[in-house]
């Protein structure tokens, strides 16, 4: 990843406020090691942003680059293509954690037809309505009626 003078100043301001994660590195050369580290699986400004702030909203101590990568691949693909071993124990990106938002989600009711509040009959067009069904299953009736005598013969 090119990076440029914003950038820079970006990453800058990222490496303090992952110093505010209990145990995080103090020392300039290590500090070094971890960017440089983290620039190596990270594809982008955004995505590096992300990684940052969801790492110093999440982490109880530092728990190192093996972690945060662990923490990136559960949004986005490392540029390295190396995957995390083993996966992410951050609160909230734990695999049973985003396996449980995932059913959320799509566990949400679908609604595929108007309430009847929505759209309400009016006393005709109820009656209409059920005069139709009425006859529709008299029709169903008489068929059901005529194959089960075919059937006997």
């Amino acid at each position: 990843m090119k990076i440029s003078k914003e950038q820079s100043d970006q990453i800058d301001q990222a490496m303090d406020d992952l110093a505010t994660i209990p145990y995080f590195p103090q020392a300039d050369n290590v500090r070094a090691a971890v960017m440089d580290n983290l620039l190596r699986f990270v594809a982008g400004p955004e995505e590096f942003l992300w990684l940052v702030r969801t790492t110093v909203a999440t982490a109880k101590q530092w728990c190192g680059v093996a972690e945060m990568r662990a923490l990136y691949c559960t949004r986005y693909r490392p540029v390295d293509g190396l995957k995390p071993e083993p996966q992410c124990a951050l609160p909230g990106f734990t695999p049973s954690d985003l396996e449980a938002e995932y059913t959320r989600s799509i566990a949400r009711p679908q609604r595929y037809l108007p309430k009847p509040e929505d759209t309400p009959m009016t006393p005709e067009e109820i009656e209409q309505w059920n005069k139709l069904i009425d006859r529709k299953l008299s029709l169903a009736m008489i068929t059901k009626q005529d194959a089960e005598r075919q059937y006997r013969k």
